[in-house]
């Protein structure tokens, strides 16, 4: 397993085998990189124009 990408929440991604393995550093990680990610912002930007 690697990263789930919801598809609800755009940018929400989760790195399985670090938490598994209670890598929570990679996690946060990864969680952070999600935050980042184009889909992300512009999810924020369609949810700042309801």
């Amino acid at each position: 397993m690697g990263i789930i990408r919801s598809q609800v929440f755009p940018g929400l991604w989760l790195a399985v085998n670090a938490l598994l393995a209670q890598n929570m550093a990679e996690v946060l990680q990864v969680v952070q990189d999600g935050l980042k990610s184009v889909e992300y912002q512009d999810w924020v930007n369609k949810i700042r124009k309801l």
